[in-house]
């Protein structure tokens, strides 16, 4: 019995020959139906497998040379979707490994300003504690400064009086 080439769709969008519709079917079906299953499974992998303008038979159906130059171009368009894939399957592991090694690069980049930012916060530390007490020191040293200042001002003012007094009392220096 002859069969014309009539894809079927599957639930996914392929198509599928008959044959391999029947052995997908079959595999499905309980396990009294393996046997059968394997064997159209078997003729679906001969079908494909055969030269192009060669009649192929199987259990039940034959492929005219068109139906088989169908199934050798879908065969291809297959293979050319499956290396446009692997394909991009290979670009997105470099970009993948790409971004891997930036996200590594900005993590020690941020470690390092880690580190940065504690000495400097160590360093900024250490400088204000050191001019604390350069204040405290300046606040005492300027407090030294008044009281010198006010000495030598009480020092002046007695010195005044005292020649004031001096002259009053008419002492002269010898001559």
């Amino acid at each position: 019995m002859q069969q014309l080439l009539c894809l079927v769709p599957t639930p996914r969008g392929c198509c599928r020959l008959p044959a391999q519709h029947t052995a997908a079917r079959n595999a499905t079906s309980s396990s009294t139906n393996k046997q059968d299953s394997s064997q159209s499974s078997i003729a679906a992998a001969a079908a494909a497998a055969t030269a192009p303008g060669q009649q192929q038979e199987g259990p039940g159906f034959s492929l005219s040379g068109a139906a088989q130059d169908q199934l050798q171009v879908q065969q291809r368009l297959q293979d050319e979707l499956t290396g446009e894939l692997l394909d991009m399957t290979q670009e997105l592991k470099a970009s993948t490994l790409a971004m891997q090694s930036a996200i590594r690069f900005r993590g020690k980049l941020l470690d390092d300003a880690e580190v940065s930012l504690v000495h400097s916060t160590t360093n900024a530390q250490l400088v204000a504690a050191k001019a604390k007490q350069q204040h405290r020191q300046a606040s005492w040293n300027f407090c030294k400064v008044l009281l010198l200042l006010l000495v030598v001002a009480v020092v002046f003012s007695f010195m005044v009086v005292w020649i004031k007094l001096t002259s009053m009392v008419g002492l002269k220096g010898r001559k």
